[in-house]
């Protein structure tokens, strides 16, 4: 009976222990500092089972809290790395944005000097047009055929 508790209790400690390692190795994995895992690797059982050293069924069959959580962190991974694709998407249609704002402000400055530009020279064709009609003006009467 004794020998049956305390293998029992070993059992545990062995349990504990394997639990602490994968846990330990979840967060390398996570952090991307494994030691035996590469930290491009994602997030997976496999990944964290390689770094803990235990064979990743094991981990599906004894310790299904760590697959859970392991499952869980994975898919967090996956929707940061979805967000960060989404917001490089973002950054490059404001930087293609800001481009083509650039551009239409050249444009806009062209066309506002080209329109000053106009004006000016209606003002002169007028000023012309308004002196060469005073010295040109004759009367009807002043006309002999």
């Amino acid at each position: 009976m004794i020998y049956v508790v305390h293998q029992m209790n070993d059992n545990r400690a062995r349990r504990n222990k394997t639990e602490a390692q994968l846990r330990l190795a979840l967060k390398r994995v996570e952090l991307g500092r494994g030691k035996i895992v590469s930290s491009t690797r994602p997030i997976s059982i496999v990944s964290v089972a390689q770094e803990a050293g235990i064979n990743p069924s094991t981990v599906h069959t004894r310790y299904p809290q760590i697959a859970d959580l392991i499952r869980k962190k994975s898919k967090e991974r996956n929707r940061s790395n979805g967000q960060r694709d989404n917001n490089a998407s973002l950054r490059n249609e404001l930087r293609t944005t800001k481009a083509r704002v650039q551009e239409l402000r050249l444009l806009l400055a062209n066309v506002t000097s080209n329109y000053q530009s106009c004006l000016l020279e209606l003002e002169r064709l007028r000023t012309i047009a308004a002196s060469a009609g005073k010295a040109t003006t004759l009367s009807r009467t002043d006309q002999h055929d």
